[in-house]
């Protein structure tokens, strides 16, 4: 299970916490660095002056990605 509460629901309906695992997601910060230097990847896009949004999930309605672009809108005008 990578969430607590599709973990706390499996674990509700099987009865049985020893069968299931939780293994959290997580992001390696060796590899993917806060603070990159965006300026090369905003030049090729186009984007020097604009916000961007990246997301590696797919764009599948369970993961509310229309919310994320939603978002960008509002971000966007702070």
């Amino acid at each position: 299970m990578a969430s607590h509460a599709l973990y706390d629901e499996v674990a509700r309906l099987i009865n049985d916490k020893e069968k299931i695992l939780l293994i959290p997601l997580g992001v390696d910060l060796e590899r993917f660095k806060p603070d990159l230097n965006t300026n090369d990847l905003r030049e090729r896009l186009g984007g020097e002056d604009k916000l961007i949004v990246f997301t590696a999930e797919a764009f599948e309605s369970v993961y509310g990605i229309e919310y994320l672009i939603l978002a960008t809108g509002i971000v966007g005008k702070l």
